[in-house]
C-alpha cells in the first residue's frame, strides 16, 4: 500500500496488514508494539521511526485487523520532499516460560527454549519456592531452574549470570500474586474525611519485603481521591490519578464532609523480568510499500 505524507501535516494512517499470502492479519492482544520506519531504500539507514498501535483486532481475513500510525507535523518538517520506502513491523509477545499454575509454595512454569550453542528445549515443570520472601527464579544456561533470594545470582563482576525470569513474593505458604495482598492495608472504620487502614507489607527498592503501621490520611472532599504508597511505605493520595512507580490501594470519593464510595484496588504482584529473547518476542514484517513525501502550500481564502 503506498501512502503519501505531505510536509508539515499531521495524519493518522491506517495500515491493513498483509501476510505473505497478501491476506490480512487477525490480530491479538499478544501484538503489544507497532513500528513504523522510512528509509530513503531499502537497504538504507532509518531515517524516520514512528511507534503506532492496533486500531481493530480484525474479524476475518477479508475484515481483517488494522494497525494505526499518528504521523505529527513535527516528525515530517525536515524531511525532503521526495519518494522514499517504508516498512511496518509488529512486535508480538512470546509464551515461553510462561507461568502456568501455583498451588502453595510450588510454581508451574511452562515450555521455553534458550540458546546454549544450538537450541534447547525445556519442557514445562514444577517448582518448589522458599517462603516468606522474594524468590528469584532464573533458568541457567544448561536449563536448570535455580532460586535465589537477596537478588539473581551474579558473577564476581556484577554480571547475572542465569537468564532471569520472574520475582515472586510469597507470604506464609502462599504466592502474593496480587497487590495489596490478602488483608494488608484492609480499610478500617473511617471518620469524617478520615480514611483508616490496617496494616499491610510494602515491597522496598531493594527487593525486601517491609512492614508498614496501620494508620489514616485525610482525602480531599468532593472528589475522586486515588490512595497509593511507595517502596518506602509512605501512603499518600491525590485528586489526580494514581502515579507511576507507586501501589494502588483504593479509589475512595467523598462528599463535602465524608467518605461515600470505596473500591479497593487489585494489581499484579508477579514480576516479570524476562528478556524479550528468553519471552521468545517476535518481530513480524506486514507491509514494505512506497511513500512520497511531498509540500503543498495553503491559502486561506477570504469570504
Amino acid at each position: 500500500m503506498d501512502i503519501q505524507l505531505v510536509v508539515g501535516e499531521t495524519v493518522i494512517l491506517l495500515i491493513t496488514p498483509l501476510d505473505t499470502r497478501g491476506q490480512g492479519w487477525l490480530l491479538t492482544d499478544d501484538i503489544y508494539r507497532v513500528i513504523l520506519t522510512i528509509r530513503e531504500t531499502k537497504e538504507s539507514a532509518v531515517i524516520l521511526t514512528l511507534d503506532g498501535v492496533v486500531e481493530a483486532k480484525g474479524q476475518t481475513v477479508d475484515n481483517s485487523g488494522k494497525l494505526a500510525v499518528l504521523v505529527h507535523s513535527e516528525d515530517t518538517k525536515d524531511l525532503p520532499v521526495g519518494e522514499y520506502f517504508y516498512d511496518v513491523v509488529m512486535v508480538k509477545k512470546g509464551h515461553w516460560f510462561d507461568i502456568e499454575d501455583y498451588d502453595g509454595l510450588y510454581l508451574e512454569i511452562g515450555y521455553g527454549k534458550i540458546k546454549a550453542g544450538a537450541w534447547k528445549e525445556i519442557e514445562r515443570g514444577w517448582i518448589e519456592l522458599t517462603d516468606d520472601t522474594v524468590n528469584f527464579v532464573q533458568i541457567t544456561k544448561t536449563g536448570e531452574y535455580k532460586i535465589t533470594t537477596g537478588d539473581y545470582e551474579k558473577d564476581g563482576e556484577g554480571n547475572y549470570i542465569n537468564d532471569n525470569l520472574y520475582r515472586i513474593i510469597t507470604v506464609e505458604g502462599s504466592v502474593a500474586d496480587v497487590y495489596p495482598y490478602s488483608d494488608w492495608f484492609k480499610a478500617g472504620t473511617h471518620s469524617g474525611l478520615d480514611f483508616y487502614y490496617e496494616a499491610g507489607k510494602v515491597l522496598d527498592s531493594s527487593n525486601v519485603l517491609q512492614d508498614v503501621s496501620a494508620g489514616h490520611i485525610t482525602l480531599k472532599p468532593s472528589r475522586t481521591n486515588y490512595i497509593e504508597i511507595d517502596s518506602a511505605g509512605v501512603i499518600t493520595s491525590n485528586i489526580t490519578r494514581f502515579s507511576s512507580g507507586r501501589y494502588p490501594l483504593y479509589e475512595v470519593e467523598t462528599s463535602e464532609d465524608s467518605i461515600t464510595t470505596v473500591a479497593k484496588q487489585e494489581n499484579n504482584f508477579v514480576f516479570d523480568d524476562r528478556a524479550k529473547s528468553i519471552r521468545g518476542d517476535s518481530y513480524i514484517p506486514s507491509v514494505k510499500a512506497n511513500v512520497s513525501v511531498i509540500w503543498t502550500p495553503t491559502k486561506v481564502e477570504e469570504d
